[in-house]
């Protein structure tokens, strides 16, 4: 491929995405994922439960098993917590260490063990059981709050004097752990959700994306403008430009969503949002996200966006006629279909393939997630921006020594089997032109 191959990019892609900008799907699209942006706040803080007049209920827990290595007598200032939400709760002594306590028998129970370190400070450790009533939301708001009030419930046990107020403040730690035999199912579905929610993403994307640039070309070529074009314009420079409006298009409904959610934040949102999200994040999944995953995760995404936009340029000018442009695209639809469903699947199995993180057709859809959560290393991270780049690149010159005589072909839509010979015709009359 050289320069000249690319003439007219700029023309193309300025066409293009103006002509995306005015498309009433996109508009129609970019309206819904708006809206509901701008109803994201509310409806999390109804569906979760957390909202204004949460702080008036009651909280799901009503005995406390306290265990104090301090010996200051915390149970005491547990006991006078007025905070309405709190203050139904009984607090009772337990003589076991935290790491005795495999079941905790009351349906509302926890276990609350309150330690000291010099180096460390203060050590707040919760233990609630999967088959109580008490679940992960009750059992971290609990301890939440005990940690932003600890020094007040200290300060009531021992008085206040310069060397307590020195006491007083060293760090509060704080942790959280369930016994029982599926400890790890909220977050195992977490991670499941997550998986699923970013593969639906990226296929709707994909999809959307695709169906736009093979009609386009199709459109052009049935009603033979696409000729006229040629004669100014590469065909190279004609694929390239419709993929990167698109990919401009998709950047651009992005900001708009994201600004849709940030005045949603702003006008519904309350002090609660931030919990909600947090809870929905604290679990040990993504504590090993870093700017480095982020941005792999981004590149694979574009990567895969590319060569998906090759694949459907190729669908487009298979066709000769509009009408046919739904037999042409389901070879495209097949694999959005199978990098979708393999990342859904697995991850609601449980189960993880390095095979599915590495292979172009389903890394986009399942890499990035995994990735997020720390399941998928750089270096594997690494190894499939390499392969889809390589892939592109192969991509690339298939293209380049096929399209031009798709887009001048009339006739039945060319198969896959069809594209590789005119591609192997190509390549052989280009030999013979370079030994002559």
């Amino acid at each position: 491929m050289n320069r000249n191959e690319y003439s007219g990019l700029t023309k193309v892609f300025e066409f293009s995405f103006i002509q995306n900008i005015k498309s009433k799907m996109n508009i129609i699209v970019t309206c819904i994922l708006c809206v509901i942006a701008l109803l994201s706040v509310p409806v999390m803080g109804a569906v979760t439960g957390h909202n204004k007049s949460e702080d008036g209920k009651k909280s799901e827990i009503q005995n406390v098993l306290v265990y104090d290595e301090t010996g200051l007598g915390f149970i005491d200032g547990l006991n006078n917590i007025d905070y309405n939400k709190y203050s139904s709760i009984k607090y009772s002594e337990d003589n076991r260490a935290a790491d005795e306590v495999k079941k905790i028998e009351g349906e509302n129970d926890v276990y609350l063990n309150i330690s000291f370190d010099e180096a460390k400070g203060f050590s707040l450790f919760l233990i609630y059981d999967t088959k109580a009533k008490v679940d992960k939301n009750a059992a971290e708001e609990y301890i939440r709050y005990l940690e932003e009030n600890f020094k007040e419930i200290a300060a009531d046990i021992t008085g206040i004097d310069n060397d307590t107020l020195i006491f007083l403040k060293k760090e509060v730690e704080t942790e959280v752990h369930v016994t029982g035999e599926k400890s790890d199912g909220k977050d195992g579905m977490m991670f499941s959700n997550f998986v699923m929610a970013l593969a639906f993403i990226v296929t709707f994307i994909f999809a959307l994306s695709g169906e736009s640039i093979a009609t386009s070309i199709a459109t052009e070529k049935s009603t033979r403008v696409i000729e006229y074009l040629m004669v100014t314009i590469k065909p190279m420079a004609l694929i390239i430009g419709k993929i990167l409006a698109s990919l401009s298009v998709f950047l651009l409904q992005i900001i708009c969503v994201s600004t849709c959610f940030g005045v949603s934040q702003l006008v519904f949102g309350n002090n609660n949002t931030d919990k909600i999200i947090s809870e929905y994040f604290a679990s040990e999944m993504i504590k090993g996200i870093s700017v480095i995953n982020v941005l792999f995760a981004i590149i694979i995404v574009l990567e895969g966006f590319l060569l998906f936009g090759l694949f459907a340029g190729l669908a487009g000018a298979a066709v000769s006629r509009i009408e046919n442009i739904g037999e042409s695209m389901k070879i495209y639809s097949i694999m959005l279909i199978v990098g979708a469903y393999a990342a859904m699947f697995t991850s609601m199995a449980g189960k993880e393939y390095t095979f599915l993180y590495l292979f172009p057709i389903t890394s986009p859809f399942s890499t990035p997630a995994y990735l997020l959560l720390g399941r998928v290393s750089v270096i594997i991270a690494l190894i499939s921006v390499i392969i889809l780049a390589c892939c592109i690149f192969l991509m690339f010159k298939f293209v380049a020594s096929v399209y031009e005589s798709m887009i001048y072909y009339s006739g039945k839509t060319l198969s896959i089997k069809d594209i590789i010979l005119l591609a192997g015709k190509n390549s052989s009359h280009e030999v013979k032109g370079e030994e002559k």
